[in-house]
């Protein structure tokens, strides 16, 4: 849905088991501001779900309900940890990138080899996976970069803003269903 506001397009959609999704962009990003915009917003779309799965269980008390709304709120609270490729590290890309375009490939970098390291420590191998693909293509890629318009002042400033309060509010969930249990 997101793509398809900014004007970007949907190539394919396509579901990985155990991991989520990924869009594939039909056109190029052009700016940073998109690239960011649209990561946000899959974390963001999430809200609807986790936020009405947590109100239907404050009325009705059924625990089923409180169960989704933890799962919903934790896996996407997960995702918006800034550890390149999750949509937190494409965000904080985007960000940096504005700055330095450099210093954003270093950072991605730094969130692969960090994931691979939750992997290694947490012994989970499909936590290691995406972060081994990543790290594949990165390699692959020879560092090759699309030089994006960077995010205005403004811009970052309300892309940053915008993550945290919707960190918060998936915190907060998180919380108030711990609280409840």
């Amino acid at each position: 849905m997101a793509m398809l506001m900014t004007g970007v397009g949907v190539h394919g959609i396509y579901l990985i088991p155990f991991f989520g999704g990924a869009v594939i962009p039909k056109t190029a990003y052009r700016c940073e501001g998109r690239l960011g915009f649209i990561a946000l917003m899959g974390p963001g779309f999430s809200l609807i779900p986790t936020l009405g799965l947590f109100a239907m269980y404050q009325t009705t008390g059924k625990i089923e309900l409180l169960e989704a709304a933890q799962m919903f709120a934790i896996i996407n609270a997960a995702n918006l940890l800034p550890i390149y490729p999750l949509d937190g590290g494409l965000i904080l890309n985007a960000l940096v990138g504005s700055v330095n375009r450099t210093f954003a490939v270093i950072m991605g970098w730094i969130g692969v080899l960090i994931g691979l390291g939750l992997a290694i420590y947490f012994q989970s191998f499909l936590i290691g996976i995406p972060f081994l693909l990543f790290a594949l293509q990165r390699y692959l890629s020879g560092h090759r970069t699309i030089a994006l318009e960077p995010l205005s002042l403004k811009g970052g400033i309300a892309l940053a803003l915008a993550s945290i309060a919707t960190m918060i509010l998936y915190a907060t969930v998180i919380r108030g269903v711990i609280s409840h249990v």
